[in-house]
């Protein structure tokens, strides 16, 4: 199965794509590292599977885009996220 993580290079998104690399799935992962940090996923680079595109991708153009089955979209919020549950 073949994932697409976008901020792949996160805290979070690194811990996933490397668990789903572990499950023999495929990870493509997005991230122009405007918060994450390309240490988090240099150990993966290399791994059969995995595969990063960065900002020069960007730069370049969208180029071929093929069907992906699944996409883990993460973001970090600018400031306090306000979260509605009870009514406490």
């Amino acid at each position: 199965m073949i994932n697409l993580i976008t901020g792949g290079a996160g805290f979070i998104g690194s811990y996933l794509a490397e668990y789903l690399l572990d499950q023999g799935q495929e990870v493509i992962v997005l991230d122009d590292l405007s918060t994450g940090s390309f240490d988090n996923i240099a150990h993966l680079v290399g791994r059969k599977g995995f595969t990063y595109y960065g900002r020069e991708t960007q730069q370049a153009g969208a180029g071929r885009v093929e069907l992906i089955p699944h996409v883990v979209h993460q973001f970090m919020a600018d400031g306090p996220i306000a979260v509605y549950g009870s009514g406490d």
